[in-house]
């Protein structure tokens, strides 16, 4: 019995021997397919942050509409829009990081943020590359 235990041990330490082993995937490529490049990170901390191209805050100003609803009910608030800088400058794959509480107010938030000119993308080591950016929309009843 204590033969048939320690054979049983013996092998079940050799087997798990060889699952642990690593090996190479193997890759059968086709002739003529190219692979396609993987996707260029996105960075959160940079050497050198996107920037607009003129005053975002007054951009924000000129181009604001406050909705109507939320003005009829006194809504103010503030949401922060999340979005990408990409490599050339373009703005794209908006969210609200942060709501105002308001669908209204966070609606126009992202119509604005998602009409904006073309970025100074964010360069690390000297190169453009993507990055995420948050810009706060203050929305006040004057």
């Amino acid at each position: 019995m204590k033969a048939r235990i320690l054979t049983a041990g013996i092998l079940l330490l050799c087997l798990s021997a060889v699952a642990q082993h690593k090996t190479k995937p193997v890759i059968h490529r086709r002739p003529g397919v190219v692979e396609a490049p993987a996707a260029p990170m996105i960075f959160k901390y940079v050497e050198q942050q996107a920037a607009f191209n003129g005053d975002a805050s007054e951009y924000i100003r000129k181009k604001l509409q406050y909705p109507s609803e939320a003005r009829d009910y006194g809504v103010e608030g503030k949401t922060d829009v999340l979005f990408e800088i990409t490599r050339d400058g373009t703005v794209r794959f908006l969210s609200i990081h942060r709501s105002s509480g308001s669908y209204a107010l966070d609606a126009e938030a992202r119509r604005v943020v998602s009409g904006m000119p073309r970025w100074l993308p964010a360069k690390k080591n000297g190169v453009p590359v993507r990055a995420l950016m948050i810009l706060p929309v203050m929305f006040r009843l004057d």
